[in-house]
């Protein structure tokens, strides 16, 4: 069975995958999640200071079309510690099981990015301002995203050469290998590209 990170083009929905996977509380429901990436904070450039993994949402049952939901798989990470530094889970290790390709990516990721750049989130601006311009390196099976250095190989590229790394949301222009500025983020919504 494939491994996930070992992909070079997106996911077939309905294969098996092995995929990195924790066992923890997330919104008061004790389950095993997949994940992607590595566990992090994001103290100094999201200044989010718990140790968390992202949700992998290509690998979630749930078949809503609630926009908020899939926000909330998106951008509430699977944490070890609360609101107030309560401890919820002990460190979290991640370890391997085969989940089913659900989707190719996340839903909505578009429109997560559009609230997400609107200016309302001036952490998040700050993030994207950070790596805007940077370039972005490669390793054996493609690009990799340069804050967390996680794969995009088997992300949907769209038919503008962009990918959205699926855990901070940094958009990345595989004909130039640079992450993309808040301006031209913005500019990408108002055309429709996303």
């Amino acid at each position: 069975m494939q491994h996930i990170d070992e992909l070079t083009g997106s996911p077939i929905v309905g294969k098996y995958y092995l995929v990195p996977t924790v066992k923890a509380l997330w919104f008061n429901s004790f389950a095993e999640y997949p994940v992607i990436g590595p566990r992090h904070n994001d103290k100094q450039d999201l200044e989010f200071e718990p140790f968390h993994f992202h949700i992998d949402a290509r690998f979630i049952s749930k078949g809503t079309d609630d926009l908020y939901y899939w926000r909330a798989v998106l951008t509430s990470p699977v944490s070890e510690t609360g609101r107030g530094g309560q401890l919820l889970n002990d460190k979290l290790i991640s370890y391997e099981r085969k989940w089913l390709c659900k989707r190719q990516h996340s839903p909505f990721v578009g429109k997560i990015c559009d609230m997400a750049t609107d200016g309302k989130s001036p952490n998040f601006m700050k993030h994207v301002a950070r790596y805007a311009g940077a370039n972005v390196n490669s390793d054996k099976r493609g690009l990799v995203c340069p804050h967390r250095n996680v794969s995009l190989a088997n992300q949907p590229v769209a038919d503008d050469g962009v990918v959205i790394c699926p855990l901070h949301f940094l958009q990345i222009c595989t004909r130039s290998n640079r992450v993309l500025s808040a301006d031209e983020v913005q500019a990408r919504l108002k055309a429709g590209d996303q």
